[in-house]
């Protein structure tokens, strides 16, 4: 699997073509939260699926909310 950014808001995953039916697709990303405001403790993410082939029960976008954790190594001499 191949994971690129489409756009400021978008990023492409190909999972492979063809994709086993029923199979399980794990996806894990992780991103540099430096852009974001220290008021901003949470994020949106629209998550969607689309195939080449005719989908027999297409889905709506799923919508997933995250916590923003910030962390900061520190080393003190002395």
């Amino acid at each position: 699997m191949s994971c690129t950014p489409h756009n400021k808001t978008l990023i492409k995953c190909n999972i492979g073509n063809p994709f086993k039916q029923g199979a399980p697709a794990n996806i894990q990303l992780r991103f540099d939260p430096k852009g974001l405001a220290d008021t901003e403790s949470q994020l949106e993410f629209v998550v969607f699926a689309n195939s080449t082939s005719n989908e027999l029960e297409p889905q709506e976008p799923s919508v997933l909310y995250t916590s923003v954790i910030r962390r900061a190594e520190i080393s003190v001499t002395g």
